[in-house]
């Protein structure tokens, strides 16, 4: 890059470094001003200021109760089980049947 290019390049961030600064300049008392004017407006239309308080979060984890209990009336296992069913493997589904 030749040497005319350069300074030509710097001058132009030069002078947009000065207009956003002259921008800036302006917009702050500008805002601060109509931002009183606006609040008392936003008041009476939409109300005061609201409060809202954060939201509170609680766990509770179920406990665990273990308990002994007695059986008044003592208890027999009387029932009988057949098990002398077999699988079909066969079954062109591929799902399992039980035949007797």
């Amino acid at each position: 890059m030749s040497v005319w290019r350069l300074l030509a390049i710097a001058v132009l961030v030069v002078l947009a470094s000065v207009a956003w600064l002259i921008l800036g300049t302006s917009l702050v008392p500008r805002t601060g001003e109509f931002d009183s004017r606006l609040r008392e407006d936003v008041v009476r239309l939409g109300g005061g200021e609201y409060h809202q308080a954060a939201p509170a979060v609680r766990v509770e984890r179920p406990r665990q109760v273990t308990e002994q209990v007695t059986p008044s009336v003592p208890m027999q296992a009387t029932a009988r089980v057949n098990q002398d069913k077999a699988l079909d493997h066969d079954a062109r589904d591929g799902a399992l049947e039980a035949r007797s």
